[in-house]
């Protein structure tokens, strides 16, 4: 996470069969995994750990007409809830009803700062991680938080040699600023919730 060297990458099963790299060229939902993102922009625009959001059915309309109707997981709706409890347990409505705050083209323009190149529009469906991306590109991301702040660009090739020795490439770690210290050691505080009482839980096995 610090130099972005990348020790290991799996993109496919068997390469003799398909030389599709899933983790450079597929775009996938990241789902939930995309609401740090979301998370991060609330906490530069005025949000806190404690700040309570109602947790109650929600509807989006337009023209007299319903065109989204966001609901949790488990279908349950969990009252005043703090910012801490509802990314701890992945509620789609805390994230939502934030998103709808805070404006979702402020949550584009931080996922294009989190080095996310895919183009993204300001829907409130991208509180739940509705758009497409490149895993990469998440998985550099979250470098972010590791980071005090500073997303890391991946490094596949460290150097490329001649036969004499001659160094012909090399690259070197980059790190690029994304937020401040102290809302990156919030997010990774935050998110550590959710591997010690949230929905991460199973990770600790």
């Amino acid at each position: 996470a610090e130099t972005g060297y990348v020790r290991v990458m799996i993109g496919g099963r068997n390469f003799n069969h398909s030389k599709f790299n899933r983790i450079m060229q597929a775009k996938r939902q990241p789902g939930s995994s995309f609401k740090p993102i979301v998370y991060t922009t609330a906490l530069v625009n005025g949000y806190t750990p404690a700040t309570i959001i109602e947790d109650e059915p929600t509807y989006f309309m337009q023209n007299d007409t319903l065109f989204w109707h966001p609901s949790n997981y488990s279908k349950k709706n969990f009252g005043f809830t703090r910012m801490r409890d509802g990314l701890k347990k992945s509620r789609n409505i805390y994230a939502t009803k934030m998103l709808y705050d805070v404006g979702p083209r402020k949550v584009v323009e931080f996922a294009k700062r989190f080095g996310i190149s895919t183009r993204i529009y300001p829907y409130y469906t991208i509180a739940v991680g509705s758009i497409e991306v490149y895993p990469y590109e998440m998985i550099s991301a979250y470098t972010t938080f590791a980071n005090g702040g500073s997303r890391v660009k991946p490094i596949y090739i460290r150097k490329v040699e001649d036969a004499d020795g001659t160094i012909l490439e090399e690259n070197f770690p980059e790190k690029i600023r994304v937020v401040n210290e102290q809302v990156a050691y919030l997010m990774a505080n935050l998110m550590q919730s959710v591997i010690d009482e949230g929905t991460g839980q199973g990770v600790r096995w």
